[in-house]
């Protein structure tokens, strides 16, 4: 009862050399994954952070960062995970680095669901119908279900050498950018509700009034 609430704090390190804020530090995800053990505990929602790096350029080293938070805050079970996209500690947000955290964020999740076992994963029969050096790729079981079942990336590269040659070579990095472009030129965001602009507007003209007050 009573107002909603979600809890949270700052749970990032300094370096000590150079008193930076240590986002992709992992005694940061070791801290969150306290404040969210407590947040359970009061059975009330938790802000945390993941996805944001002290790596200044989206490189090897702000994917391993952001990868590890990301994992991390996933086992953790945080509920609103803010400040994904980052770079230099917070410093810089960078729209192709969000997308290729969107990616790990996907892959985080796909991850997280565990493996489904049930007699239509399992498909014992599809085992006895293909039998020993049979092809899988032909059954109209594989068909059926190998979109669902083998996560795609957005920005991860997975082509031989003589196959990303022929694609043009581009990395992680160019994918990321070009779907940065694609996003902001096509994407038509859904509009709120009119009830909830009604319940919006009549907030702010009460705030509005109260602060005049």
């Amino acid at each position: 009862k009573g107002a909603k609430i979600l809890i949270g704090g700052g749970a990032t390190p300094m370096d000590m050399k150079t008193t930076a804020t240590l986002y992709g530090a992992p005694e940061t995800s070791m801290n969150y994954a306290v404040l969210t053990q407590l947040a359970q505990s009061y059975g009330l929602a938790n802000f945390i952070e993941a996805g944001c790096v002290n790596a200044p350029l989206p490189d090897v080293q702000a994917g391993i960062e952001a990868a590890m938070s990301v994992l991390l805050t996933q086992l953790e079970g945080g509920n609103l995970v803010h400040d994904v996209g980052y770079l230099e500690g917070g410093k810089t947000g960078y729209l192709p680095f969000l997308v290729i955290c969107n990616d790990i964020i996907s892959m985080a999740r796909y991850t997280g669901a565990g493996t489904r076992v049930t007699p239509e994963t399992m498909s014992v029969g599809v085992i006895d119908d293909v039998g020993p050096g049979g092809n899988y790729l032909t059954h109209p079981h594989t068909a059926k279900h190998f979109r669902e079942e083998i996560w795609e990336p957005h920005t991860f590269i997975r082509y031989m050498w003589d196959q990303w040659e022929v694609k043009g070579k581009k990395s992680c990095f160019d994918l990321a950018k070009n779907r940065v472009h694609d996003v902001l030129a096509q994407h038509q965001p859904a509009p709120l509700p009119d009830d909830v602009c009604v319940k919006m507007n009549e907030i702010i003209s009460r705030r509005q009034s109260e602060c005049e007050d």
